[in-house]
């Protein structure tokens, strides 16, 4: 989503990007991990919910063909 010069203070509720699928290697095998690029203008918004390190939960709806991206609340040490 594009806005006019003096309007980067909006936070874009929406943007289209790429999916992208990546070969990593640990203890000596290849993975495949996919990979779901958020542009710079939504992560450094206002609005948005997520940080570095927090849990999420991931929710794949086939029958809407959705994927559901929910932050978790954080664990309390030593509780079960």
């Amino acid at each position: 989503m594009r806005y006019s010069k003096g309007c980067e203070t909006r936070m874009p509720r929406q943007s289209v990007t790429k999916i992208s699928v990546r070969i990593v290697t640990a203890h000596k095998k290849k993975y495949r991990q996919m990979w779901i690029h958020i542009p710079r203008v939504l992560m450094e918004g206002k609005g948005f919910p997520f940080k570095a390190g927090d849990e999420v939960l991931i929710i794949v709806d086939e029958k809407k063909q959705r994927v559901i991206v929910e932050k978790l609340k954080p664990r309390t040490v030593g509780r079960r």
